[in-house]
């Protein structure tokens, strides 16, 4: 789960503990409970006369799978989910398992060849299969979930470079740091109007990697060096990204990153300039 949220920091120690704790032990009693309650609640007379429990019964295992994948996108992973994105992907995890079941109780009824090959043991490749269908399912919920968290609208124009991005958004988290706040993942999501050529994690596991960013409590994003010891030639060479030349360089609207690349391409013009020798002069001159 934490690889799919890009989180680079599992849960250690007591945390941990207390999760797995909370899945394997808690998980079953409120399943055992559920299906007590709606037990009693099926055996009333007054439910009986108006023919309801066989309605009523076959959403039961859909809501209980529903509130079991919400748990699990939400809690496991050790980032801040939001309940809303977990309940779409919980959604769509659901739908998929519970067809699934259906679809797996049809082949069972309906063709019985395995028992012809395997016998006495064929319900062990079947429990593999199914627990491999399980799998995939709850792995396509939890990208779905995550999907819905970085999600930004698909935009028009040429992507924003690699170079170009991470200074947007180091100018996006300067800006909060002189108010004192921190920056939500969404903020940094929409700091352009263009698409980016870095994929969003990538570019947030680059960032800290390089100890410029780091990550709050509440899952926000706040600088983690003094900018004003931070050179612009510096964290060129911090980055695995380079400066576009003068003719692929992306054009913006804002007036700030106009400044940027005009500062950009005057260092290149001089670094051109001062290159501007060729390699067999420059091994002749030796």
């Amino acid at each position: 789960m934490n690889k799919i949220w890009r989180v680079n920091s599992p849960r250690q120690g007591v945390s941990a503990f207390l999760l797995y704790w909370a899945i394997l032990s808690l998980a079953p009693f409120f399943l055992g409970l559920s299906l007590a309650a709606s037990s009693y609640f099926f055996s009333m007379p007054f439910i009986k006369g108006y023919h309801a429990p066989s309605f009523l019964l076959s959403w039961i295992p859909f809501l209980l799978s529903f509130m079991g994948f919400t748990f699990l996108y939400v809690v496991v992973p050790n980032c801040h989910v939001k309940l809303r994105h977990g309940l779409y992907g919980a959604l769509i995890a659901t739908i998929l398992f519970e067809s699934a079941k259906q679809a797996f109780v049809y082949y069972l009824s309906q063709y019985n060849t395995y028992q012809l090959l395997y016998g006495a043991f064929a319900t062990i490749p079947l429990f593999f299969l199914w627990i491999y269908w399980v799998w995939l399912i709850t792995l396509v919920g939890a990208e779905i979930t995550y999907a819905l968290a970085v999600h930004y609208q698909r935009r028009q124009g040429m992507a924003l470079d690699g170079f170009s991005q991470a200074l947007l958004w180091m100018h996006c988290l300067w800006l909060a740091q002189q108010e004192g706040k921190s920056v939500p993942l969404e903020r940094l999501i929409n700091a352009s109007n263009q698409p980016f050529a870095i994929e969003i994690g990538d570019m947030l596991a680059v960032l800290s990697s390089r100890q410029l960013i780091q990550t709050t409590a509440d899952d926000h994003y706040v600088l983690s060096r003094d900018l004003t010891h931070l050179t612009l030639y510096e964290f060129l060479y911090l980055l695995p990204y380079r400066i576009s030349d003068a003719e692929k360089l992306t054009t913006t609207d804002s007036p700030i990153a106009k400044r940027w690349h005009a500062q950009i391409l005057a260092s290149d013009k001089q670094l051109q300039q001062n290159l501007d020798i060729s390699l067999d002069e420059l091994f002749r001159n030796d």
